[in-house]
């Protein structure tokens, strides 16, 4: 599972060595949502077209800790579900305590992607 712009690229790694059996994430966790740039946002609508890579995330919200600031959380999870429609992938989804806030976003996209996976 992606969690940032490094663990999606090693993730794409690891699943060209073991294409037949392993699939991944990319994504950035909403703890690492302050790591965010143009060049995440690039790297990962890179990784996305790879076959093998079969959701965007581990995205979300995580008002709990707090490690990112709460409006960042917001801005890198509505470019990551921007991704998600644009590459026709799920979403695989974080949340702690921001289940009103979270729920709110998808609604406003929720005409434009298909499948959420929410952990």
């Amino acid at each position: 599972t992606g969690t940032s712009e490094k663990s999606s690229i090693h993730a794409s790694e690891l699943i060209a060595k073991y294409d037949k059996i392993v699939c991944s994430t990319a994504g950035v966790h909403p703890h690492n949502a302050k790591e965010w740039s143009k060049k995440t946002e690039n790297t990962l609508s890179q990784l996305a077209q790879l076959p093998q890579v079969v959701a965007i995330g581990e995205c979300g919200l995580d008002f709990d800790r707090n490690f990112s600031e709460q409006s960042r959380q917001i801005q890198v999870f509505e470019e990551q579900i921007k991704l998600a429609i644009l590459h026709n992938k799920p979403l695989f989804l974080h949340e702690r305590k921001a289940h009103a806030k979270l729920v709110q976003i998808l609604q406003k996209y929720s005409s434009q992607y298909s499948k959420v996976c929410i952990h």
